[in-house]
């Protein structure tokens, strides 16, 4: 018997109540965990808690014999201009993917990875009591681990003192023109800034 688009509709979003509470599952195994380390007078400097479903009998991919070649005519001539990308709420949140929620960019540069983590959690807190936007997060920083945790979007621009970047355009202007592309690719309505250096400038 053939599903209809209704009960396909429903087991998606059971399954992504499913994944917000096996995260929520998990947040609470680490707070405990650092709860017992701090018991025991230790402390750690990062608690991940990984599920273990099996052993991977997966066999490695083949790469083609032969690389396929394109006609040139093949690629398109001329870009159409496309919908923003919706980013994903989020693993406390994922039962938002589909609403049509406002894109905030969060700017969060000069920060420690401490510092990092604490933020990030603040806005996943205030956007699951909220339930009104959908951040993407714009950083300087490396520890991508922060973001990822949490299943955010986010993305990386370099804040080096050290702004030698060999092109055509200037720094300044380089980082115009990608906080732009950002602002197209996501829909982002607004930015809020963190700190005292917000995305792209110094």
């Amino acid at each position: 018997m053939a599903r209809t688009p209704g009960s396909m509709g429903q087991e998606l979003n059971q399954l992504r109540e499913t994944v917000e509470n096996a995260f929520y599952r998990q947040r609470t195994v680490e707070q405990r965990l650092r709860a017992v380390l701090q018991q025991a007078g230790r402390s750690a400097i990062r608690i991940e808690v990984f599920d273990v479903v099996g052993a991977n009998t997966r066999k490695a991919s083949v790469p083609p014999p032969q690389r396929p070649e394109l006609s040139p005519n093949a690629w398109p001539r001329a870009r159409k201009a496309g919908r923003p990308l919706r980013p994903t709420p989020g693993l406390a949140n994922l039962t938002m993917t589909d609403s049509r929620l406002p894109v905030v960019g969060v700017s969060v540069c000069g920060f420690d990875s401490v510092q990092l983590d604490q933020i990030v959690s603040m806005i996943a807190e205030k956007q699951l009591a909220d339930q009104d936007f959908i951040p993407v997060f714009l950083t300087d920083s490396l520890h991508a681990e922060i973001f990822r945790k949490h299943r955010y979007a986010f993305e990386f621009f370099p804040m080096s003192k050290d702004r030698k970047l060999q092109g055509t355009m200037r720094w300044d202007q380089y980082a115009v023109a990608r906080l732009d592309f950002i602002k197209r690719k996501y829909g982002i309505e607004r930015i809020i800034a963190f700190g005292k250096s917000p995305f792209g400038k110094s």
